[in-house]
């Protein structure tokens, strides 16, 4: 039961930066341009958003070590393209936290990033879906080995009961 919770805690979160991400690309942004960067609905998404965003990617980064430690600690750790992906994912994963922190932040330091906004929200929008593709890619070569293995097993255990009988 640990595992699906954590598995939730994991997706969830991604979902709603990811779905975040692509909405203020595609929706939010065009819908505001044009307006002074003083806006007072675009501060408001602004300060909720950067909350929201925050809380994301704590849950994103307890959730992932939590299953981290399972994966790499289990009976069948992963083998082959897993860890490549992992560390590309991680890699976005990271950007994404520091891109979308920038987006929404108010320091000075954030201000000037969001110069180029649009630029930004590109790079974070195809970041955050280059994340879940990674997800998927490590999901299936993490089950790759222990399906393909299984059929040469059951067959070598089939070889082996009529060689025992006869």
């Amino acid at each position: 039961m640990d595992d699906i919770i954590s598995r939730w805690m994991h997706i969830l979160p991604a979902v709603v930066m990811v779905g975040g991400a692509i909405f203020t690309q595609l929706v939010l942004c065009p819908a505001l341009a044009g307006n002074d960067p003083e806006n007072v609905v675009k501060q408001q998404v602004k300060r909720k958003w950067f909350k929201v965003i925050m809380g994301c990617a704590l849950f994103l980064l307890l959730s992932g070590l939590y299953n981290t430690m399972v994966i790499f600690g289990g009976d069948d750790p992963p083998v082959g393209m897993y860890h490549g992906l992992f560390g590309v994912k991680l890699i976005l994963a990271f950007s994404i936290f520091y891109i979308s922190s920038l987006l929404a932040g108010k320091s000075d330091a954030a201000q000037k990033f969001q110069e180029k906004e649009a630029f930004w929200g590109k790079i974070n929008m195809y970041a955050a879906i280059a994340v879940v593709l990674l997800a998927g890619g490590m999901r299936t070569a993490r089950l790759e080995p222990a399906t393909q293995g299984q059929p040469n097993e059951t067959v070598n255990a089939q070889a082996e009961t009529i060689n025992s009988t006869e």
